[in-house]
């Protein structure tokens, strides 16, 4: 046991458990828990957050970036935002100052405070501006994102390197580079390749590229191709929203063209408000066929008066098992779009349920040809209410009822 001022630090835990006052406590994850704060409202004996700190409540890091390589993947750990935390990202270089790169899998990254104490990151500089994310189960709780830059592409870019490599034990040697880099943290499959198989390290060559890379996993596969996974990314209590009209997003998730490498992302319970008034704006850009998604609980407001759908499924691709549940879209959407106004697919063998949503949208002149999703999309409806008209009451459900 050591004590530090009025708190006291058990850093090895409870083999056995503990109880305090008769009441047990659970330990609630296997891994670490690190905290973020670069607030100038301090706690008693509490230093000012910098990276060259411990990462405790009372010796908090300063950036986020610092704290996601402090993570060890698969371990389950937590980075701890204090409230009133704030940064600036400015570029997606990786390892840049005012970057944010998301390679460590299985974290999450939770926000303390309400209201406008809550963490806030704001991307501004240029339209390629975003979260990259390389790394499998990562989520975000209780933040602020605002866009300070026109037309900012995306919020969060869930991106896949592509690698020729080959595997020795535990070293796989990479021959070529397809797509972005492999950087330690990140899951990788491919064929032969053994599920769930993550970086450790990079041994030798080019930073991300060329080289050798110790690996979690021993196993011996012929050179094939290796790409990373952005598996059950997830988004629960966020608030998004842009400065002006002019300085916004144009999404808030895109996903990489590689099928299933997407798979179980959720967006739960979030606040997303568009101010675009013009650009072509989505909530989720779903550029790859991926399965399991959960969009439930959120409030989602865009301006734009362009067609665009709110998930237009690129061409090619579809979405199975996907879930678009008990949400609030409020459209502007002027221009009117013959093709769905909500999700937009020219393949027919997408699967899932949509229920339970509620929208109000000027897609079209009359209800009657207001199309709420592309037609023999092969998605299940309960009842979704649809409005054109302010000041009124939904005035029919969409799809229409079986006859």
């Amino acid at each position: 046991m050591a004590t530090i001022g009025p708190f006291s630090n058990f850093p090895q835990g409870f083999a056995n458990g503990i109880s305090v006052r008769g009441v047990p406590l659970l330990q609630a994850q296997p891994g670490q828990v690190f905290w973020l704060n670069n607030s100038t409202n301090l706690n008693q004996n509490q230093r000012a957050g910098a990276d060259g700190n411990r990462g405790t409540f009372l010796d908090p890091f300063a950036t986020l970036n610092f704290a996601i390589n402090q993570c060890v993947p698969g371990r389950g750990d937590i980075i701890m935002i204090g409230s009133g935390h704030a940064e600036t990202i400015s570029t997606l270089t990786y390892g840049a100052v005012n970057s944010l790169t998301i390679d460590t899998s299985d974290i999450a990254i939770i926000g303390l405070g309400s209201g406008s104490d809550r963490p806030q990151f704001t991307f501004d500089t240029a339209v390629t501006t975003t979260a990259l994310v390389y790394g499998n189960n990562v989520s975000f709780q209780n933040i602020q994102f605002v866009a300070n830059f026109a037309n900012i592409t995306s919020l969060f870019t869930l991106t896949t390197a592509s690698v020729t490599a080959s595997f020795s034990g535990t070293t796989m040697t990479v021959t070529a580079v397809g797509t972005a880099g492999i950087y330690s943290g990140i899951t990788v499959t491919g064929t032969g390749v053994a599920k769930g198989t993550m970086v450790v390290t990079q041994l030798s060559g080019t930073f991300g590229g060329v080289g050798t890379y110790l690996m979690d996993t021993s196993q011996t596969v012929a050179s094939t191709t290796v790409t990373n996974l952005t598996q059950f990314f997830s988004l629960d209590n966020c608030e998004v929203r842009d400065t002006s009209a002019s300085l916004n997003f144009l999404s808030v998730v895109t996903t990489s063209t590689t099928s299933n490498a997407a798979d179980g992302l959720s967006i739960t319970r979030s606040n997303i408000y568009s101010s675009a008034a013009t650009s072509v704006v989505t909530f989720v850009n779903p550029l790859g066929t991926n399965d399991r998604w959960n969009i439930a609980g959120n409030y989602y407001s865009a301006k734009t008066t362009n067609a665009s759908a709110v998930f237009p499924i690129a061409t090619g691709k579809v979405l199975t098992n996907f879930v678009v549940r008990d949400n609030l879209f409020n459209l502007v959407n002027a221009v009117g779009t013959a093709t769905g106004y909500l999700i937009t697919t020219n393949g027919s063998t997408n699967s899932g349920f949509i229920h339970n949503n509620i929208d109000h949208c000027l897609a079209n002149t009359t209800y009657l040809s207001s199309l709420l999703v592309t037609a023999s999309s092969g998605f299940v409806f309960g009842q979704n209410w649809h409005s054109r008209t302010a000041d009124k009451s939904p005035g029919v459900v969409l799809p229409a009822a079986d006859s």
